[in-house]
Order: C-alpha cells, then sequence, then structure tokens
C-alpha cells in the first residue's frame, strides 16, 4: 500500500511537472533520520539489531521515506507538495520485561501534505528556507498497555501482551525551516528540521480511554519532531 501509493504521487509530480511553463521544478527523495514523538520512544534501534537482512545499517535507523515535489514561484517563493511513509516496530518496548505504564509498540503510517515556503540565498550555491503548512496522516499506533506470563517454553518465561489500537486519520500544521546546497544547477542536497502539531485527531473514542482508563493522556501522538535529509532532481 505504501509502496504503491509513492509510486502514483511520483506520477502525479511529473505530470504536474510537464504542464509547467518553465523549469522551476524539484522532484525530491528523503528520508526522516530522526522523528521524536515526545512520549519516549526510541529515535534509533540501539541495542536491537534487525533480523531481516535487507534492512539498511541492520535496521538501525527508523523506516521513514518519503518523496516531494516543489515547484518555485520566484527567487524567493515556493511551494511543495509531500508523501511521507512511517512504519516501525519498537522492539526496544516489545521485549520489555517490564511495563510501569503503556508505551508504543507500532508505528505505521503515511503523512500527505503540502508546505509554502520562503528561500534566502546564503551564498551562491547555499540556502536557507522556512515555512508552514497542512497535513493529513493516516495509519495506525499499536499503544502496549500490559505484559503477563502465559507460561514457560524451553524453561524461558513466555509473555503476551496486551495492547490498544488507535486509528490515524488526523490533521495537523507544521512549521519547517532548513538548508540547502546546490553544487549543479540540476542537483540539491537538503536538510529540514520539522515540527508537525496534530490539531485534529480522529479517534475520540481512544483517545478517551487511554487519557481516563490507562491514565496515558500522551497518546495518540500530537506531535511529531523530525530530522529530514534528501536530495532534489531540479528541472
Amino acid at each position: 500500500m505504501i509502496h504503491k501509493t509513492i509510486c502514483l504521487f511520483a506520477m502525479l509530480a511529473a505530470f504536474a511537472a510537464n504542464i509547467a511553463f518553465s523549469q522551476k521544478n524539484s522532484i525530491r527523495l528523503q528520508t526522516g533520520l530522526f522523528h521524536y514523538f515526545f512520549d519516549k520512544s526510541p529515535i534509533l534501534n540501539l541495542n536491537y539489531p534487525s533480523n531481516n537482512q535487507n534492512d539498511i545499517f541492520n535496521g538501525l535507523l527508523i523506516n521513514s521515506i518519503g518523496l516531494s515535489f516543489v515547484r518555485a514561484f520566484n527567487e524567493k517563493s515556493q511551494l511543495g507538495i509531500e508523501v511521507q511513509s512511517f512504519n516501525e516496530r519498537y522492539t526496544k518496548h516489545i521485549t520489555a520485561e517490564y511495563i510501569e505504564k503503556p508505551i508504543v509498540g507500532w508505528r505505521n503510517f503515511i503523512t500527505i501534505g503540502t508546505n509554502y515556503q520562503r528561500k534566502t540565498t546564503i551564498h551562491d550555491k547555499i540556502f536557507f528556507t522556512y515555512g508552514a503548512g497542512i497535513h493529513f496522516r493516516n495509519g495506525d499506533e499499536t499503544i502496549i498497555v500490559s505484559r503477563f506470563p502465559i507460561g514457560t517454553f524451553n524453561g524461558q518465561t513466555v509473555y503476551e501482551l496486551l495492547v490498544e489500537h488507535v486509528e490515524r486519520n488526523d490533521i495537523g500544521i507544521n512549521l519547517t525551516t532548513g538548508l540547502g546546497y546546490s553544487p549543479k544547477k540540476w542537483l540539491t542536497f537538503y536538510s529540514n528540521i520539522d515540527l508537525l502539531s496534530f490539531v485534529y485527531i480522529n479517534d475520540k473514542a481512544m483517545t478517551k480511554e487511554l487519557k481516563e482508563v490507562y491514565n496515558s493522556p500522551q497518546y495518540p501522538t500530537r506531535f511529531d519532531l523530525s530530522l529530514k535529509f534528501g536530495i532534489g532532481f531540479n528541472f
């Protein structure tokens, strides 16, 4: 589903570029190198390597990847649309033997949004950007509310997790700032700091249950602070 959405987005971006009247476009591939959700969930999988040999750096990095299309109106103003996928299993929390209070176990969602940015040239090839936008997030968040033993296997205790699921169909606003470097007119490397805050949470029933039953008002996650790196192809 995630890969199909990204492919569709790429086709739409290419179509938009073809009908543009001037060469002020950029298609960008990016990764959310770090995501901080303000709920003590790990930003790196330190000490918890992946068993999947296809994972880059043995699963050290969080699984966050995105695609964006940026259209420049002039030298100082640009508008971008992007899609970002996030798919992470927090092994540190899933394998914890003792859970003092609810913690997040899995996150799977797609975030689609648009950003308006201002651009300031620092050097001939280096520029600074800042802006804001609106985003929609769809997916789910799994919260581990307790862990209890159910028996033994090969002399080891077997545990079962009690979880609750939050459906994400939420709307947020974001503030972003970053730096870009264009060694060639057709090529740009960039990094952005992005703070996304959700002003509308759709799953009100689970939000209420997590707050009143489990005393965990930090879920569903309302903030996403990310550091993104990417490469853009300009035309």
